[in-house]
């Protein structure tokens, strides 16, 4: 995590090129070069830098706005709940149920996302079995601000190539899975 007095950034998960992030900007960590790339660009140039399975926040202080996303692929999913005022966002959707009812917040079954859940063994283009309850699809992320929520969009465009080279990428996922 990195807070200062105008932005707090959050990410969790697994960077691949996370190295060759940090070689290119020597005495920044990770967060505050995606704040930097928030701050010169936009939410879509700090995700573009990133390569991996992650969620990133990005909470604006001054502007009042929050940015969640997940990465690319929605390898680890971001699910989201608005009523009223409150918005609840969680990487889990049974932990947001649980939230939701731990706020009191009605829930209501959807039943064509139950038929799609059954048929497919997945939830598609954002809909869940809970007609409150949505998920961000690739190439998303959330806004939140003052003047409500907002699911915005972003082109793939890769700001870096494979970290260091081809070879430096299979050598970090081989890492994965051997000691």
């Amino acid at each position: 995590d990195f807070e200062d007095d105008a932005f707090r950034v959050v990410l969790e998960g697994y960077v691949l090129n996370h190295h060759a992030l940090l070689n290119k900007h020597p005495g920044l960590c990770l967060q505050e070069i995606l704040l930097e790339a928030y701050q010169t660009g936009d939410m879509a140039a700090a995700l573009n830098l990133l390569r991996g399975s992650f969620l990133l926040a990005i909470h604006d202080k001054q502007a009042n706005t929050a940015y969640i996303a997940n990465d690319m692929l929605s390898t680890k999913p971001l699910f989201y709940l608005q009523s009223g005022d409150d918005v609840l966002v969680d990487g889990s959707f049974l932990s947001l149920v649980e939230d939701a009812k731990a706020a009191g917040l009605p829930l209501t079954i959807d039943p064509v996302g139950v038929s799609e859940m059954i048929q497919r063994c997945s939830f598609l283009s954002g809909d869940t079995y809970v007609q409150e309850i949505r998920f961000l699809e690739r190439f998303q992320y959330l806004r939140i601000s003052p003047e409500g929520i907002s699911v915005e969009s972003y082109a793939y465009q890769p700001a870096l190539p494979c970290p260091d080279g081809e070879a430096e990428l299979i050598d970090q996922i081989d890492s994965l899975f051997t000691e």
